[in-house]
């Protein structure tokens, strides 16, 4: 949400400021000033949600050439911003305020709803990261996307969902009358994360193959976003087509996202997941999986826009043994 400003503070120009859905409070403006104190103007800078004080988090310089140009300057880096981290609104309805030196320069109420990013700690850190330090894993999603509800809707009872988590999506189908059990990996993240109403439906293993189900137990498998975690995956879809008598439907994330947001130079911050050791496109996806059913339908969900640029974070296989 960008809300324009156009007004100025003593040697300060304020342009607009941009409030970001993941709490980020960014205040632009520029200076022809190239000896401006920085730490004097930090401290005459406040912002205020509903009344509560911000604490800013970082103040620095950029690239105005045409700053440079317009006043005939040397110096092209005349652009300033503040930036504020805001945490704990209670409501998608807020106000703010923003004052600089005692003169209110942008005050409104706003409707954004804020949710605290994925690697929210990367904006304020102050320690050097490792790699192990970004390529991270998270506990099991307790989430239910609607698009991954509809697609396991297609299925027949029993069903296995291979690969549970927490047992978010079992809960669903069993609630609505459908006979299905999950199996996961024996992990204290699943274990601590799982509802006791799905605990007797889950089995928890050592994740070796063949799973402890005769050939053709279920009539439908449902596997989400599981096999990119396996590093034998073509075990697992092999699994999968043993234990299923008609149908299978498998999600992976769409690694073509990648090229797409070149231009942007941005990456799907779930791309970063450290245990993520197979990476599938469309084609790779549907060639590996033609080896094993007789008939594979793709289907893209959960689309992303960037600027100009879309693209799809998954991609779905709905299997026909």
């Amino acid at each position: 949400m960008l809300i324009p400003i156009s007004q100025r503070c003593e040697d300060i120009y304020f342009d607009h400021l941009t409030l970001f859905p993941m709490g980020l409070l960014r205040v632009e403006g520029w200076t022809e000033s190239s000896s401006i104190d920085f730490d004097e103007v930090k401290n005459s800078m406040h912002v205020f949600i509903e009344d509560q004080r911000v604490p800013l988090n970082s103040t620095y310089r950029t690239f105005r050439p045409d700053i440079a140009e317009a006043y005939k300057l040397k110096n092209q880096f005349h652009g300033i911003v503040f930036e504020y981290i805001i945490h704990g609104t209670t409501s998608d309805n807020f106000s703010f305020k923003v004052i600089f030196k005692g003169n209110t320069i942008a005050h409104s109420n706003c409707q954004l709803s804020i949710r605290s990013p994925a690697y929210s700690g990367l904006l304020k850190e102050d320690k050097v990261l490792k790699r192990e330090n970004i390529y991270t894993s998270g506990p099991p999603a307790k989430e239910l996307s609607s698009i991954i509800v509809a697609l396991a809707d297609k299925l027949e009872s029993p069903v296995l969902d291979f690969g549970c988590g927490a047992g978010i999506l079992l809960k669903g189908l069993r609630r609505k009358g459908i006979e299905a059990i999950g199996i996961e990996l024996n992990r204290s993240d699943i274990v601590q994360n799982m509802e006791d109403c799905v605990k007797p439906f889950v089995t928890l293993y050592d994740g070796r193959f063949p799973s402890p189900y005769p050939d053709d137990f279920f009539a439908g498998v449902i596997c989400v976003e599981v096999i990119e975690h396996i590093p034998d995956y073509e075990l697992a879809i092999q699994d999968i087509k043993r234990i299923t008598k008609k149908m299978a439907i498998l999600t992976v994330p769409d690694c073509s996202a990648i090229p797409i947001l070149y231009p942007h130079y941005a990456v799907p911050w779930h791309c970063l997941e450290r245990s993520h050791v197979n990476f599938f496109n469309q084609k790779s996806f549907e060639k590996i999986l033609k080896e094993y059913f007789s008939s594979v339908e793709i289907i893209k969900i959960h689309p992303f826009y960037v600027n100009e640029s879309s693209f799809f974070m998954n991609l779905v296989a709905i299997c026909t043994k």
